[in-house]
């Protein structure tokens, strides 16, 4: 895969209003740059998270369960966006959630890391792959460009007044990827969970059926080589 990388000068970085930054900043520990909950879940959540970004600018839908492109004369704005969208495209058929979890989760967590350290938001540490510990860790390069979407998060479900789409996105995806739990960790736990439970069932009914198709993916794991797809790039 060619990624391109564009820098971007002084303010704050267009990166952190995706919702996909904001899962892979929310699931890192901004100190260590551990994972907070297993790698695999944090690239669900990514995918999840930039398919449900779509989902909301009508660039994709759903139809019948299968993610289908909505408009075919807009292109992505972004590097995640362009790459998801164009894969996307290029394939003949309509395809579940679960499949393009599958398919696509590993690449664009990829992808996002590598802008993200462009960006100068977080540093990348490699795991150390002879002690078998190969997991990558991310510390924050940027306090509070990283710690902020954990913060806000956080300060919009404690609100009693309702948190706006995406956030409420945001927080249906943590619930489905079972990552609710890093959310207010030293507050009532059980009480998050609930008030994801309400947002998610509050949601428009395509991002409600979206959730349900990254519910599904969570639960299926990784599915074996031969039901993910063939792209251009792989």
């Amino acid at each position: 895969m060619t990624v391109l990388i564009t820098s971007w000068n002084g303010g704050r970085s267009p990166l952190l209003e995706k919702s996909a930054a904001k899962i892979f900043l929310i699931l890192h520990d901004s100190f260590t740059g551990k994972p907070l909950v297993r790698p695999s879940a944090i690239k669900r959540g990514i995918i999840g998270a930039e398919l449900a970004d779509l989902i909301q600018s009508r660039r994709i839908g759903m139809e019948n369960d299968r993610v289908v492109i909505a408009d075919e004369g807009r292109r992505g704005a972004d590097h995640l966006s362009a790459f998801l969208l164009e894969t996307i495209r290029s394939q003949p058929d309509a395809h579940t959630v679960p499949v393009w979890v599958a398919t696509l989760a590993d690449r664009l967590f990829d992808l996002l890391a590598t802008l993200l350290v462009t960006d100068g938001i977080v540093r990348r540490i490699p795991g150390s792959r002879l002690l078998g510990r190969g997991t990558d860790r991310f510390p924050a390069h940027d306090l509070l460009a990283a710690a902020g979407p954990r913060l806000r998060l956080d300060h919009a479900l404690r609100s009693p007044t309702e948190p706006d789409l995406p956030s409420q996105v945001v927080a249906a995806l943590l619930g489905a990827i079972g990552a609710a739990k890093v959310i207010d960790q030293d507050g009532d736990r059980s009480a998050i969970r609930r008030r994801v439970e309400d947002i998610t069932r509050g949601l428009p009914l395509d991002l409600r059926d979206f959730i349900i198709g990254m519910e599904v993916a969570h639960a299926s794991g990784e599915l074996p080589p031969s039901l993910r797809l063939h792209t251009a790039d792989s």
